[in-house]
């Protein structure tokens, strides 16, 4: 209609829309549903198809577990069964549709094949052969009759749920009480880590420290990680550190620990350098200088400041900035350290202060050359 109230009526245009699409789906027990026995469990869904319903396969961790035809026109239509969960475990439901050719031979099944027989097998039935004697006596057998294998085409893959059949807890356990340099994430932070499983599966680790709140941890690969920022905690102190883990049905296990913080290296002590001469004499010098008539390479070290008596000095001249182990050579005590050279010669010279956790503290300097 216009401003001025004038209108014109027109009859709409009912064009046919798409079909409805298939659908078949699992409703009970519903999707992520949890079961704590292997009891037997009815399982129950739904299917449509616009087409109408031809047959119906529900599997259960891709192995059929349940069949069904129809035989007239119906469209959409509830399906049920009774499912005996074997073990713990995850299992993934999912019902497909399909048109099928050939014989179809029974109108609705639950499949529980004997483990390792194919679940593709024809179908056989048997069928009463009564026979009449001579005698008012009636002689009943059973012939087997194989029907054909029905081919699927067409199949629709309806949607997947997933069942958790969880019976038992979780276990978790805290991998290191002494944690060092080595689980050092960063300035101030250090990793908590240990092995966590479950039969079914893993829904939450938690870690509280000296009492704290409960604060998440990650988990992957079987294992679970905390990144515990200690800005605060003096080195050296202990720690009660508990972990808690639980799983899809809620089944908890917790363990806790006393926890030592070490994650401080050892002070370096003065450290010197030289070289020794054809003469045998000891001439010091700087990282950088070249030198012409040295024979050997000379380090000392002091003490560290820290040293309780079990600090090792992990001492050497390398050829690279970062040495292969095999290039160190450890001592016990402070000291000197000599290494022969030669003109044309380049090297680094390193000195590692390790306490008796093996926390390290390196002192490098270079090159030094010899021409």
């Amino acid at each position: 209609c216009d401003i001025y109230g004038r209108c014109t009526t027109v009859q709409p245009d009912l064009a046919a829309g798409p079909p409805p699409a298939q659908s078949a789906r699992l409703l009970a027990p519903s999707p992520g549903a949890v079961l704590t026995t292997l009891d037997p469990v009815t399982l129950s869904g739904h299917a449509y198809d616009w087409k109408g319903l031809d047959l119906l396969f529900v599997k259960v961790n891709e192995r059929t577990a349940f069949f069904k035809s129809w035989r007239d026109d119906e469209t959409g239509a509830n399906w049920d069964f009774t499912w005996t969960p074997p073990t713990e475990g995850i299992y993934r439901i999912t019902p497909l549709l399909a048109e099928a050719e050939g014989e179809v031979p029974l109108q609705e099944m639950a499949v529980s094949a004997e483990p390792g027989v194919a679940d593709d097998l024809p179908f056989h039935s048997y069928v009463p052969l009564a026979m009449d004697a001579a005698t008012p006596t009636r002689h009943m057998s059973f012939l087997p009759i194989a029907h054909k294998p029905v081919t699927a085409r067409d199949i629709f893959t309806g949607t997947t749920a997933i069942l958790y059949v969880d019976l038992t807890p979780p276990t978790v356990a805290i991998e290191t009480t002494l944690l060092t340099q080595e689980q050092a994430l960063g300035q101030q932070v250090v990793e908590l880590s240990g092995p966590v499983a479950d039969a079914t599966l893993v829904y939450m680790v938690e870690v509280s420290i000296d009492g704290g709140p409960w604060d998440m941890a990650g988990v992957a690969s079987g294992r679970w990680r905390y990144p515990w920022i200690v800005d605060g905690a003096a080195d050296g102190t202990r720690h009660t550190v508990s972990v808690r883990a639980l799983d899809v049905a809620d089944h908890t296990a917790e363990v806790t620990a006393d926890v030592t913080l070490d994650v401080v290296a050892p002070a370096a002590g003065a450290v010197n350098y030289g070289y020794v001469t054809a003469a045998g004499a000891t001439v010091p010098m700087r990282p950088g200088d070249h030198v012409v008539d040295a024979v050997g390479f000379v380090v000392t070290w002091e003490a560290s400041p820290d040293d309780t008596g079990s600090t090792r000095y992990l001492v050497g001249f390398s050829t690279q900035p970062v040495p292969h182990p095999d290039e160190l050579t450890t001592y016990t005590t402070p000291g000197r350290h000599t290494e022969p050279v030669t003109p044309g010669d380049r090297r680094y010279a390193v000195v590692r202060y390790m306490d008796e956790h093996g926390n390290t503290r390196t002192v490098e300097a270079g090159p030094f050359f010899v021409d």
